[in-house]
C-alpha cells in the first residue's frame, strides 16, 4: 500500500508541465466545454477514460477548485498510475516464487515507456494502459490455471471500453 501511495504522489507531483502533446487540444477543449457549458463531447472511441476525466472535472467544479486546465489529467494519471503499480506488483507476485524474480518483474513493468501516461499526460491512454496490464495478468493466470476464462473475457471487455482499438486483442 505504501509503494502504491508513493507512486501516486510521484505521478501527481512530478507531472509533466508540457500539456500540448498528442490529441491534447481536443481533450482540453472537451473538458473546457464540459466545465463551462456542461456539454459532453464524443466519447464513443474511448468511453471510460473520457468519463473518468469528466468525473474529475465535475468534482473539481463542484468543490470550486480552480487549477490549470490539465489538472484532470494529473489526477486521472496519478489514479491510473496507482492502479498500474498495484497490478504490476500483484502480477510479479503471481509470476515468480523468488524475491529476485519479483523485484525484476516489477522493475521491468514499472520502467516501461507507457508510464509517461501517468505523469499528467493530456491524453486518454492512461486507463487503457492499466486495463491492458490487467488483461495480460489475467491471461497469464488463466494459462497457469489460477484464473477463470470469464475473468479474462471481462478484462478484455474492460480494455475495449477503454478504447475501441483493443478489439484487436480478441484473438489473444
Amino acid at each position: 500500500a505504501g509503494i502504491v501511495l508513493a507512486a501516486g504522489a510521484l505521478f501527481f507531483f512530478a507531472s509533466l508541465r508540457v500539456s500540448f502533446l498528442g490529441d491534447s487540444t481536443l481533450y482540453l477543449g472537451m473538458i473546457v466545454r464540459f466545465i463551462d457549458h456542461g456539454e459532453l463531447g464524443k466519447i464513443w472511441r474511448e468511453p471510460l477514460p473520457v468519463l473518468l476525466t469528466y468525473l474529475v472535472a465535475w468534482k473539481q467544479k463542484d468543490i470550486n477548485l480552480i487549477t490549470d486546465t490539465a489538472f484532470q489529467f494529473r489526477v486521472t494519471g496519478a489514479l491510473c498510475g496507482m492502479a498500474f503499480t498495484w497490478i504490476a506488483i500483484r502480477t510479479s507476485l503471481q509470476l515468480f516464487e523468488t524475491r529476485g524474480g519479483r523485484v525484476m518483474a516489477t522493475t521491468l513493468l514499472m520502467s516501461a515507456g507507457g508510464l509517461l501516461f501517468f505523469f499528467g499526460y493530456v491524453e486518454t491512454y492512461a486507463l487503457p494502459y492499466v486495463a491492458v496490464l490487467a488483461f495480460g495478468a489475467a491471461l497469464l493466470g488463466c494459462v497457469a490455471g489460477r484464473v477463470r476464462t470469464n475473468v479474462v473475457v471481462l478484462r478484455l471487455l474492460l480494455c475495449i471500453t477503454c478504447h475501441v482499438q483493443y478489439v484487436l486483442l480478441i484473438p489473444s
